[in-house]
């Protein structure tokens, strides 16, 4: 065989396995590169938590979009753009809610989609939503410091009463 030719195959060989690699990253990727069609919405929220472009928005565990943009607002709101794929959009109801949720207790965050008890019409491209914000578990921690100091004062003033009715 000689080396010019041998050098073609393998040129050839290499060309087909990068168009291969290219078709199967297209086929796995989160977003498809935007070769699905998809209509956008606004999410209105007061906080993002680790939310990332491309997180994916899910609805009963199925993914029906995904997070493209995410701008902080003048009022330090935050607005994420997402977009979602246009043959879910029958079963995407106007009167969704919207929540970032987590995947684990400490796993990647994404949008999850709740529909109403009693569906209406579908939602349309460009609407605009709130979006409940993430579960804060350092809030939690300030409201149950909070409750503890609340109740360590009951079981003070308890104390104080038991003392007083023995004594007196």
């Amino acid at each position: 065989m000689s080396s010019g030719r041998l050098e073609l195959k393998v040129g050839l060989f290499v060309v087909v396995l990068l168009g291969l690699a290219a078709i199967m990253s297209i086929k796995f990727s989160k977003t498809g590169f935007g070769l699905s069609d998809t209509f956008s919405i606004k999410l209105k929220t007061k906080e993002a938590g680790t939310v990332i472009k491309n997180s994916p928005v899910l609805m009963s565990g199925v993914k029906v979009g995904y997070v493209d943009e995410i701008n902080l607002d003048i009022n330090g709101s935050v607005t994420l753009i997402v977009e979602l794929f246009s043959k879910y959009a029958h079963n995407i109801d106007a009167n969704v809610t919207f929540e970032i949720k987590s995947i684990g207790f400490l796993g990647d965050q994404y949008v999850g989609v709740f529909p109403p008890p009693e569906p209406t019409k579908p939602l349309q491209d460009g609407a605009e939503k709130p979006c409940k914000p993430p579960f804060d578990i350092m809030a939690v921690g300030r409201d149950f410091q909070g409750l503890i100091l609340s109740v360590s004062n009951r079981v003070h003033d308890l104390n104080a009463t038991i003392v007083r009715i023995n004594e007196g």
